[in-house]
């Protein structure tokens, strides 16, 4: 079945491709979704849950994952 808003939408694949949880393949077929609607990066709130990911490592004393350790 072809990605589109409606399938992202009813199968939680942004809280599932956040959490690591799509298979390889439903994660490649997201990101060329959004790379061919990237209104639906900002409509599904991603940047803002990238940032309270980060912020909840930043308070666990985490270095976020592009710092050295």
């Amino acid at each position: 079945m072809p990605m589109d808003r409606e399938f992202i939408l009813r199968n939680q694949i942004v809280e599932r491709y956040i959490a690591g949880r799509l298979p390889l393949r439903g994660a490649q077929e997201f990101e060329r979704y959004c790379g061919e609607h990237p209104d639906l990066i900002d409509e599904c709130g991603l940047p803002e849950r990238v940032h309270a990911g980060l912020r909840l490592l930043e308070a666990r004393g985490i270095a976020p994952p592009w710092e050295e350790k």
